[in-house]
């Protein structure tokens, strides 16, 4: 884990499937347990990145 201080012990167990899944499988949705307990901040992260790409595409175009 790259910051295991950020993470509660609950984060942390939630997260293991996920990084499983995603080493056997190809499955990259890993944030979903994160997204179930604090929905606000990811939702607003996943704004903020969207809007950075957006813009970044309607640039390069």
């Amino acid at each position: 884990m790259v910051a295991p201080k950020y993470f509660t012990q609950d984060k942390k167990d939630a997260a293991i499937p996920s990084i499983i899944l995603s080493g056997l499988g190809g499955i990259g949705k890993q944030v979903i347990p994160v997204a179930l307990r604090d929905p606000i901040s990811i939702i607003s992260a996943q704004m903020l990145g969207g809007g950075i790409v957006g813009a970044g595409g309607s640039l390069y175009n």
